[in-house]
Parts: structure tokens; sequence; C-alpha cells
């Protein structure tokens, strides 16, 4: 203990407490090195996360994008398809009347044949017609 101008003063004690203070300021400093390290850390994921946000929004604006453009390609398809079957369908009575016409043929020719003589002795070629 020291005595100055009427003060008792603990040099050891000022001393300690100047320590403690010092330690105290030092781990108040790497604890704010800390803060500022996760921080720095959440700033990063959060950019990261952001930025993988953006880049699926992106994804998902293309795809969707590409969903509509094969959606129209199907549906001109569609409406190509849907005339070709009209345009069938208008030709099936066509078809079905020369289908009986060619079967009509068909029995008149059978009929011809019929009448024609299967010897060798007609030179002619003539038919007779009914």
């Amino acid at each position: 203990m020291v005595v100055v101008n009427g003060v008792l003063l603990n040099v050891q004690a000022l001393q300690s407490k100047l320590g403690a203070l010092a330690d105290a300021r030092h781990t108040a400093e790497l604890a704010a090195h800390k803060a500022e390290a996760q921080a720095a850390a959440a700033q990063a994921t959060e950019a990261a996360a952001q930025k993988r946000a953006d880049e699926l929004e992106r994804a998902k604006a293309e795809a969707e994008s590409a969903a509509a453009a094969e959606a129209a390609a199907l549906k001109h398809k569609l409406a190509a398809a849907e005339a070709s079957v009209a345009s069938l369908s208008g030709v099936a009575p066509e078809l079905q009347a020369v289908r009986e016409a060619l079967e009509s043929a068909g029995a008149r020719l059978q009929a011809v044949i019929q009448h024609v003589p299967s010897s060798s002795s007609n030179t002619t070629g003539a038919v007779k017609a009914e």
C-alpha cells in the first residue's frame, strides 16, 4: 500500500482491476468480431438463397413458357387433325357411292361373263348383251 497526499492506494488492486478491464475489453472485441463474421455469413447465405430463388423463378418462367408453346403446338396439331377428320367425313358418302357403283358394275360384269360362251368356237369375240 502506498499513501499519496493522504490517499491510501493499493497499487496491486488497481493493477488487477486494469488487467480485468483489459481482458473484458479483449473479450468484447472478440465477441464483436465474431458477431460481424456471423452477420457477414448470414448475409452471404441470404444472398445465395436469393440468387437460388431467382434462378428457380427464371426456370419456372421458362418451363411455363415452354409448356405454353407446346400446348399451342398441340392445339394446332389437334385442329389440323380435326380438319382432316372433317374432310374425310365429307368424303365418306362419296366413297360409299363409288363403292356401290363398283359393286353394281361388278355385278353387271359377272352377268356378262355368264352369258359369254366358254367354248373356243366363238372366234368373233362378240358378246350378247341382255
